[in-house]
């Protein structure tokens, strides 16, 4: 049987990685330079983002410029518990990384330190596909909306901006939602800064 959100993240994976390297080299570079001109961006302090995997729009740049303007950076790690849940752990580019169970590196915990949703400013996200709603279409594994879920304890003024970074080709009409699913605030590409 069909799995429509499967399928969709078939489809956009293989478009993803069908973009040559060097164009998304440059790609990387114009979100970067995006990001950099967004306000709310030079006012935050605190910021997670994501290490690239899978084809995934590099923030690579970003984060060295986050770090050299004195941001504290902090990325995902999986959390070995059942509930599917990332929490968030300082990196700075001499930190020991290590690869988790899907090979995707995080900072080691013996050299991090962990730090609260609400004191993060901004969480940008990677994303398989996203809509002009703000829906986004993860990898399937549901941590980042299991993570989002946290938000519901906090004070709606303490919640980080949740922004996704994608290619352009990543844009859909409509994604498939369930009511587990959060929206973006924003998503930023290598062309456009959508906010809604």
């Amino acid at each position: 049987m069909s799995n429509p959100k499967q399928d969709l993240r078939s489809k956009l994976r293989a478009m993803r990685s069908a973009i040559p390297q060097e164009d998304q080299e440059i790609a990387a570079i114009n979100l970067a330079s995006n990001v950099q001109k967004l306000e709310y961006f030079r006012d935050a302090k605190n910021i997670a983002i994501y290490w690239p995997h899978d084809s995934e729009i590099s923030p690579m740049i970003l984060m060295h410029r986050a770090l050299e303007l004195g941001k504290g950076c902090y990325l995902p790690i999986l959390r070995v518990d059942y509930q599917q849940k990332l929490s968030f752990a300082s990196y700075t580019t001499n930190m020991p990384v290590i690869k988790n169970r899907y090979d995707i590196l995080e900072p080691e915990l013996n050299f991090a330190q962990l730090i609260a949703l609400s004191d993060l400013d901004i969480i940008f996200t990677p994303l398989v596909g996203f809509d002009n709603s703000g829906h986004r279409l993860g990898r399937g594994g549901g941590f980042y909306d299991a993570t989002f879920a946290d938000l519901s304890d906090i004070p709606h003024k303490d919640w980080p901006k949740l922004v996704g970074l994608a290619y352009d080709c990543q844009e859909e009409d409509e994604i498939p939602t369930e009511h587990l699913d959060w929206r973006l605030d924003s998503v930023i590409t290598e062309s456009r800064v959508l906010n809604f």
